[in-house]
Order: C-alpha cells, then structure tokens, then sequence
C-alpha cells in the first residue's frame, strides 16, 4: 500500500513537473503585444466625476466584500477563489441600471484604500500581477507602498509580463503598468528620473513613461510630452484622418497631461489641436473618422471646462471612436 502511493505522488510530481514545465515554455515563446498606456478604471464616456450614491444594500455588499478579504487575511486563506472574485469585481466597480443606461456606484471615502491595505497584507500581488489587479491597483487613490512598489516592478521590468491565465493572455502588461503608476502621482516620484529617460512616442512603453515622469513633476517632461504630441501631428498633418496607431499615441500622452492635472494647462495647445483634427475608429464598417471624443474629460480635467469650440464634446448622440 505505501509503495503504491509513493508510485502514486511520484507520478502525479512528474505530471505536474512537467505540466509547468510546458506552461513556462509556452509562455516564454508566446509573441505578446504591448498593451495600452491607457487607464481602463476611468470612466470617460460619462462624466468622470459623477456617480451614484450607493444604496443601502450596495453599501453593505461593499462592507462585505471588503470584510471578506480581511477575514481571509485573518485566517490565513490566500489566493482562494473568494478573494480573486472579490478583486475581480471591484476592478469593474459597481454599476447600477437607470433606464437604458449603466452607471457607476460611488464607492465611501477611504474605501479603496482598506481595500489596498486588505490586498498588501495578503501579498496576493507579490504572487503574479495580472490584468484586472492593474484595473483594481488604479482605483486606488492612496495605495500602500507595498503595493506601488510591486507595480513598478511590472512597469519597469526588462522582460514582457504576460496576462497569465487570464485573457487576453498574450498581453504585455508594462505599459498598463506604466499608466497605474502614473495615476499615483506623487507616490510614484521616485521612479520619475527613470522614467522621464524612457520617455518616447516609439510605443506604449514610452508613452507610458511620459505619464509617470509628468504625473511625478519631473522638471522637462510636460515639454516632452508636448513636443512629442506635436511631432505626431505634423506628421500626420497631411492626412484627413490620424491613422489607429499614431491615435493610440496621443491618446496616451494626452493622459501624461490628465495626470498632471492644472500643471498642464500651459500644454494645450497639442491637445486641442488633436481635438480639432478626426481620428480612425475600429468598427464592423472599416475605419471611420470621427472627433476624438475621449479627449474631451482631459481637457476637463486639466482646465475645469471644455471649450465650446467642441461642441461634439456635450453631444450625447455623438460617438466615441472605437
């Protein structure tokens, strides 16, 4: 009996072994594609600011999902199915139907940031940073220096970080990373010079850099971004329509302005040009140009208003580029 289950666990190590062993093969020779340097937890189509007051129940779900993860830490469950689904969810944040429309739920004051205190003491981002941990970690206004620390790691780190197990796996994480940090402001100061030295329009990973060397205060690095907006447009000045790639690119140094709030204001001028000119939209019709409407909550963020210039900006039929 006792040789048949040491046969039995040396061969399920071996399968296991070896299952790992072409996981970590496959992923290694898996081609991924940078990801955005784009914030996916901003709600841009509507007004950014604006949300629901929780009802009594989703005030309690809320608790509940926080206290969930406390008591996890508490009991010493980590990376348990409850715990994924709770970060999960809060990634997406709560929406509430009204009508036709889907709004977000606000969520209480300091409420993100027990839920950065519950994540940091269960280390479930030391493991493996994945995608909707990316979303989550940038709902968060005051973050733990743990958990800005482990950020980092994935958005300065030298080799592709993948979206493990979740899809789209082929995903290099980095540039999301990137745009996490950035939203940090401040607390991301200390890797300002590092990414100000990165600073490009070659790809999201330089983008991405623009945002953080900006949002951190870096002396030069709005001048960067504003350069690098203008070379875009001028080179694409000749062109009805910026083409998808060249859009991305500006759409992600614009949000090194976003981050940089009314610091930004002086550098408008390439956003505003950008927002005069029509940009490719990814649809089942081919490439459409259309204003780039996503740009219109930058502006406001930066300047307080929108200029009525854009009047596509407070057209509620007016689409936003896909």
């Amino acid at each position: 009996m006792h040789k048949f289950k040491l046969i039995l666990i040396v061969a399920v190590s071996i399968f296991v072994g070896f299952s790992i062993g072409q996981y970590e093969e496959e992923t290694h020779t898996l081609e991924l594609e940078l990801s955005e340097a784009l914030p996916t937890w901003i709600p841009f189509r509507k007004e950014p600011k604006h949300c629901l007051e929780p009802s009594e129940g989703e005030l309690a779900l809320l608790d509940n999902m926080a206290l969930s993860l406390e008591i996890l830490n508490q009991e010493e469950i980590f990376h348990s199915s409850l715990g994924i689904g709770i970060q999960k969810f809060l990634s997406s944040g709560i929406y509430r139907s009204v009508g036709s429309e889907h709004s977000i739920v606000c969520t209480p004051p300091g409420y993100f940031k027990r839920i950065a205190e519950a994540i940091a003491a269960s280390n479930s981002m030391k493991a493996y940073i994945v995608k909707y941990q990316l979303t989550l970690a940038g709902r968060m206004k005051e973050p733990s220096d743990e958990i800005v620390e482990e950020i980092a790691k994935v958005a300065f780190s030298e080799q592709p970080h993948a979206n493990r197990g979740e899809w789209p796996e082929d995903l290099d994480l980095r540039p999301l990373a990137r745009t996490v940090l950035a939203s940090y402001g401040q607390s991301s100061q200390r890797y300002s010079l590092q990414a100000f030295n990165e600073i490009s329009a070659r790809d999201s990973l330089g983008t991405g850099a623009a945002q953080i060397a900006a949002a951190s205060g870096h002396i030069g690095a709005l001048d960067s971004v504003a350069e690098l907006m203008e070379q875009i447009l001028e080179q694409n000045s000749s062109k009805e329509i910026i083409e998808h790639k060249e859009r991305q690119r500006l759409y992600e140094l614009a949000y090194a302005l976003y981050f940089s709030k009314e610091k930004a204001e002086p550098y408008l001028s390439p956003l505003r040009e950008l927002m005069r000119r029509k940009v490719a939209s990814r649809s089942s019709f081919g490439s459409l140009g259309l204003y780039p409407k996503q740009m219109c909550h930058i502006m406001k963020q930066v300047t307080g208003n929108i200029d009525k210039a854009f009047a596509y900006c407070f057209d509620k039929d007016y689409p936003f580029p896909q």
